[in-house]
């Protein structure tokens, strides 16, 4: 009983330690390629069919901070918002809630703003709109899995745990039937928790995101040479994080839905 008892602590360690290696190499292998920055190409409009809101979600698979703002400036540049100075501070007030191309996070926005007879300061923004961010997050992220940007998870392969339930099985041979199916439930528990493949930027989306940066640096340059001529681009300064005047607002993206949250379901 005492030699199967030192056998039974030497496998069922070794059968945990072997697939935690496995899940590490899997992980390895499958791990999303962070989108890459060429610095060289440079384009004077953004990507066909990519919205100032949807830049973060693109670049990072999170919406931030900065694409709220982003939406708030785009809703004031297209008229569907404007903003009114008063002696006490400028005030955001609606404008054409029928303004063309609106989707429906953001015309609900519009039409909140138009039920405020005194409007909304601008010194209050980040709270009195915040009921609306996680419906504008959610709306972008549904987005990105409409279009494709980004592939779901996928399960963990049978090579990641099968070695360690091999090993697992060797306790049965210590006399021990319950701890080898502890240890055969352990291994493969853990492997399917943590050796699926994460979701990963998809080929679409990958030239996507080049496009962007590229639009980025354009940006960047016009900004530098001709700054009139990026005012009507100010969504996409904010965005990009060109713009910090507009950009500092903060909602508490944290709590917003990421891509990964909504692939996963």
């Amino acid at each position: 009983m005492n030699r199967g008892f030192l056998t039974a602590e030497l496998l069922v360690p070794l059968a945990l330690l072997t697939t935690t290696v496995m899940v590490l190499l899997q992980r390895f292998l499958t791990r999303p390629a962070p989108s890459v920055d060429t610095g060289v190409e440079v384009r004077s409009q953004p990507p066909e069919d990519v919205r100032p809101v949807d830049a973060g979600v693109l670049l990072t698979g999170r919406v931030q901070d900065r694409d709220v703002a982003a939406v708030i400036v785009d809703l004031l540049v297209r008229g569907a918002l404007r903003v009114e100075d008063r002696s006490d501070g400028p005030v955001l007030l609606a404008g054409d809630t029928q303004t063309p191309g609106l989707t429906v996070g953001e015309h609900v926005l519009a039409l909140d703003v138009q039920q405020r007879p005194d409007g909304v300061p601008m010194a209050d923004v980040e709270t009195e709109l915040a009921t609306y961010v996680q419906r504008l997050g959610a709306e972008v992220v549904d987005r990105a899995r409409v279009r494709g940007w980004y592939a779901p998870a996928s399960p963990c392969p049978p090579w990641v745990w099968l070695p360690g339930q091999v090993i697992a099985a060797g306790v049965l041979f210590s006399g021990s039937f319950l701890l080898a199916v502890i240890t055969g439930w352990g291994v493969v528990a853990g492997a399917r928790r943590f050796g699926a493949s994460p979701f990963r930027r998809t080929a679409r989306g990958e030239q996507a995101a080049a496009q962007l940066y590229a639009f980025r640096r354009f940006l960047e340059t016009e900004r530098r040479t001709n700054p009139g001529g990026t005012a009507r681009h100010l969504p996409w300064l904010v965005a990009l994080g060109l713009e910090d005047d507009w950009g500092s607002w903060t909602f508490g993206a944290s709590g917003l839905p990421d891509v990964q949250s909504v692939l996963s379901r």
